[in-house]
C-alpha cells in the first residue's frame, strides 16, 4: 500500500486553523447549522462558510440542507479521532462533552 503524504498533509494543513478546529469540535455529536456554528465560533457568516468550505474539499465534513438551513457533520472520524488525540495529549478533557 502506497501512503498518499500530500493528502495527509492537506488534512493536517486544514486542521491547522483554530476556527476549523471549534467547528470540527461542535460537530463532532451530529449536525450543526451554519447560523449555530456562527454563534459557537464567534464568526461571521462568510468567515464560517470559508472554513466549511476547506473542510468539505478535504471529505471532512459534508453538507444537507434542513429546510432552509444549511447543516454539516462528520463525514467520517478521523477529525474525531485527531481532536482526541490532541486533547488527550495536552490534558483537556478526555471526551469532548467536557468541553
Amino acid at each position: 500500500m502506497m501512503i498518499d503524504y500530500q493528502k495527509e498533509a492537506e488534512v493536517l494543513k486544514a486542521l491547522a486553523n483554530p476556527i476549523r478546529l471549534r467547528i470540527i469540535d461542535a460537530i463532532r455529536d451530529g449536525q450543526v447549522c451554519v447560523k449555530t456554528l456562527e454563534q459557537i465560533t464567534g464568526a461571521s457568516q462568510s468567515c464560517v462558510s470559508q472554513h466549511l468550505a476547506i473542510l468539505r474539499k478535504i471529505g471532512m465534513v459534508k453538507a444537507f440542507r434542513d429546510g432552509n438551513l444549511i447543516c454539516y457533520s462528520l463525514n467520517h472520524h478521523l477529525a474525531d479521532q485527531i481532536l482526541h488525540c490532541i486533547h488527550s495529549q495536552y490534558d483537556y478533557a478526555t471526551t469532548h462533552k467536557e468541553r
